[in-house]
């Protein structure tokens, strides 16, 4: 289908000023007029609908991602639950607090398509309510985790995934890989993991009571949603 549209600038006096339109669909040929305000608007109609920005397809848990110039941040909330852990060679089923952990996903070889991931940050959050920038974080109570909340994986790694989806489980490798003493432990109760891991919360619900604070919040600890004031 061609459209025509015949108007005279001389003639345009305002809005409701006609412009001639010429519709050929094949060997038919219609011929109406419209008003000016009538084509701007479906002119700027047709324009936008094509200007579409869809998010990548996102794991159930994500509770927040951004867009970088490499990739993508992704953070992953994890429940608060009891896991399997290998500690020095032992096994125990231990409790650990709702969790939120950073994902860096870089775009390989600046693909649209496929990332590198890197787990790069996991802190804790209390209670159950629907983490926001305001939600107070927390440091990881246990070891391979800095206070800062860099996170030490050893040998252990994330690997490339194809869609961003794929981050939903990830966070089975961390709990997989075998814990050691590496950064120590981080709570109110000044304990070492050794104790922690078979005592205090072996086949124990984790006490929230006892996270030590980061003093910042969401939005402040990843430095988001701040406003750019600068000219």
């Amino acid at each position: 289908m061609d459209i025509q549209i015949n108007f005279s600038i001389e003639k345009l006096h305002d809005f409701k000023s006609l412009v001639d339109v010429i519709q050929r669909d094949n060997d038919r040929e219609n011929r109406y007029k419209m008003s000016l305000s009538e084509l701007l608007k479906i002119l700027s109609t047709s324009t936008t609908m094509g200007a579409r920005n869809e998010s990548p397809f996102l794991p159930n848990n994500c509770c927040k991602y951004v867009e970088t110039s490499m990739g993508y941040e992704v953070y992953i909330e994890i429940p608060k639950k009891k896991w399997m852990i290998n500690f020095n060679g032992n096994i125990f089923e231990v409790g650990f607090p709702r969790l939120i952990f950073k994902y860096d996903c870089v775009r390989l070889n600046g693909n649209e398509k496929g990332f590198r991931v890197e787990l790069s940050k996991i802190l804790a959050v209390k209670g159950n309510q629907t983490i926001k920038g305001d939600t107070p974080l927390y440091k990881f109570p246990y070891s391979h985790v800095e206070s800062s909340g860099n996170v030490c994986m050893g040998g252990n790694s994330i690997g490339d995934i194809e869609c961003l989806s794929e981050l939903e489980n990830k966070h089975n490798i961390f709990f997989h890989s075998p814990f050691s003493t590496d950064w120590g432990a981080k709570t109110k109760l000044g304990l070492n993991v050794a104790v922690l891991f078979s005592s205090n919360f072996n086949q124990k619900e984790f006490d929230d009571e006892v996270l030590l604070p980061t003093e910042k919040s969401f939005n402040e600890f990843f430095m988001l949603g701040q406003i750019n004031t600068e000219n």
